[in-house]
């Protein structure tokens, strides 16, 4: 929790006024154990995963290639990359995933394979310093000698290997291309992309060149404004000549509110020339196979951080990957995947938990009451009472210097190049390596800045101004409770809709029903006290007049509404040790070593911690 908050009104960010107790959690990853319920409310469980299956098993082989080699009646070995004290167990489950496929697709999403865990380190060296050396010559200007270079990238014999390599170069460098010579990869640069190039920006070319390479239906690419008709002409040409059977352009002119006319080139994917025949039954089943959901059960790793790791062992980007929510890395977690598109973020109906608070004892050691009561009396009371729905400290990056809500800030006020955005990223594998090549490529200027954002997957820019608006709700909610009180019912101005004083007076609705806006520009503000404090605390941090739109990374942040409380479900209970025996001083001591096991139902983006910490009345 904030900081200021926590100092300031501890006691009225509780919905309760028990004692609470001390303990510990996550003393073992087996403590911590997060069990996703999907859309339908069905628990994600562990079934048949296998574990301490050795990588060799699945090196060279593709998911296909492999079910291939086993009997027809068996399911396919499911992945499981092991290094040191984390390991990830992909449980293969073949489902009938296609009707819920989603063709509206943001390109800005595809996310980067780890090039060096390709090629390994001489490798990537090698083809980040050609990469660099062909860059360094603009399209107008580039010479016959860097145009003819070329670097070999290794020899990879199986199929699907190169099919990665050929993948991950483009994405990587949209203006090289690479070429197999028989199982040799060659790199070299693009003269189409040097054609594209010469026509329109360097920006805009990459961007074109990941949209064609990502070939997702039903997307369309713009390039800017362009009022040369001769110029457009030429890039019509160009794309016409290139890309024909694969893509069709437009020219569109649009009126600004000044009056003015732009217009601007259009580019789709072209549309099958023939219609569509009537699919049969095994039509749909052999469709629905090129899509697998399966359980990722994984411990002591991030979520982006496991999809890594499968999609270089599967040899497919980890945008394939998509997945519902991102689950706590201490912790023994169970959550629904799916390779290749179908499963959107937040489609789950929320989390299961089951967790155990080790060496507990009371707040005070002269306590009259038994630590048994003391636990009975917590939980009875956020059962009925709930708890604050704060945002846990996951959610900031709480072990860094440079908190992840303070680099969403520098973002929203377009600062890109931040030394503290930049220089203290969080220690997290993925996001550092894309971070830090990027700044080498382009340097620490605006634009190498920006640019170097712009190479983090689209989830990843976001999540830091999603920290920083989490923020603000957290104190928010804390002012809501401290200024106009902790119910039972809504008073005026409280958003349910706008609560009008009659409705207040009223009792008409209740404090659980009361939702409080993440910043954003399409929100509501509260039309009371709180509505002040989010127009003063957003002014303070240079604000007031943000349009919550950051165009150089392409960030849309529209905001949302979260209930202010939240309430456990299925909760249940038991202390695990000896009964408490008296004390020299006459009052109960709990035995050494004992533990409180927990199991709850939450919402989903609701937290386990901030449930703790409301039974505990403490930091757990």
């Amino acid at each position: 929790m904030d900081k200021e908050v926590t100092a300031s009104v501890s006691a009225p960010c509780f919905m309760s006024d028990h004692e609470g107790f001390y303990g510990s959690i996550k003393n073992s990853t087996r403590d911590f154990i997060v069990t996703e319920r999907n859309i339908n409310g069905h628990l994600v469980n562990e079934r048949n995963v296998l574990e301490n299956v050795s990588p060799a098993d699945f090196s060279g082989q593709t998911c296909a290639e492999k079910e291939s080699k086993t009997d027809e009646n068996v399911k396919p070995s499911p992945i499981d990359i092991i290094r040191e004290d984390n390991f990830i167990t992909a449980e293969g489950d073949v489902s009938d995933v296609v009707a819920c496929q989603n063709t509206e697709i943001d390109t800005a999403c595809e996310e980067p394979i780890e090039l060096d865990v390709v090629f390994g380190q001489s490798v990537n060296e090698a083809l980040e310093q050609f990469a660099a050396s062909v860059e360094l010559h603009s399209a107008p200007r580039l010479d016959k000698a860097v145009a003819s270079a070329e670097l070999s990238l290794g020899s990879f014999p199986e199929k699907h290997q190169r099919a990665t390599v050929h993948r991950a170069v483009r994405h990587n460098f949209p203006f090289l291309m690479t070429v197999t010579n028989g199982i040799e990869i060659i790199v070299k640069k693009d003269p189409h992309y040097l054609e594209l190039a010469q026509l329109v920006s360097e920006e805009e070319a990459h961007d074109f060149f990941r949209f064609i390479d990502a070939k997702v239906p039903n997307t369309l690419f713009t390039f800017k404004k362009d009022d040369n008709k001769e110029h457009r002409k030429a890039v019509h040409h160009f794309l016409s000549r290139r890309f024909g059977k694969l893509v069709e352009t437009k020219s569109f002119s649009d009126v600004s509110s000044g009056g003015s006319q732009t217009t601007a080139i259009t580019v789709r994917f072209r549309e099958r020339s023939k219609p569509a025949k009537k699919r049969t039954a095994a039509d749909c089943q052999e469709e629905s196979l090129r899509y697998t959901g399966f359980t990722l059960k994984k411990e002591n790793l991030e979520t982006l951080e496991a999809i890594n790791y499968m999609a270089t062992g599967l040899g497919v980007l980890p945008s394939d990957f998509t997945y519902a929510g991102i689950k706590d890395k201490r912790a023994l977690t169970y959550q629904s995947m799916v390779v290749k598109k179908p499963l959107h973020l937040g489609r789950l109906q929320g989390n299961h938990f089951q967790l155990i608070i080790r060496d507990l004892r009371p707040h005070r050691a002269d306590s009259p009451t038994g630590l048994g009561d003391l636990v009975q009396e917590a939980v009875d009371n956020v059962k009925v009472k709930g708890f604050v729905n704060f945002y846990g400290p996951q959610r900031f990056g709480a072990s860094q210097s440079v908190q992840a809500d303070e680099v969403g800030l520098a973002l929203l006020k377009e600062e890109m190049n931040a030394k503290e955005s930049l220089a203290l990223m969080p220690e997290h594998k993925v996001r550092e390596r894309l971070m830090l090549r990027a700044l080498h490529r382009y340097g620490m200027g605006q634009e190498g800045c920006a640019r170097g954002w712009l190479s983090l997957p689209h989830g990843m820019r976001v999540f830091y101004i999603h920290a920083y608006c989490s923020r603000v709700w957290n104190q928010a909610a804390a002012f809501r409770l401290q200024r106009l009180g902790r119910g039972p019912g809504a008073v005026q101005g409280d958003l349910v809709h706008i609560v009008t004083a009659a409705e207040e007076a009223d009792n008409v609705y209740s404090l659980r029903q009361v939702i409080l806006p993440m910043p954003g520009n399409s929100v509501k503000y509260p039309e009371n006290a709180v509505g002040a404090w989010y127009r003063e605390r957003l002014a303070k941090d240079g604000l007031a007049n943000c349009r919550y739109r950051v165009t150089q990374l392409k960030l849309n942040i529209p905001g949302c509404y979260r209930p202010l409380l939240v309430y456990p479900r299925n909760l249940t209970h038991e202390v695990q040790g000896h009964t408490e025996q008296p004390s020299d001083e006459g009052s109960l001591a709990p035995p050494a070593g004992s533990s409180l096991a927990l199991s709850f139902d939450l919402d989903a983006s609701c937290y386990a911690t901030v449930c703790l910490r409301e039974i505990m009345k403490c930091d757990p």
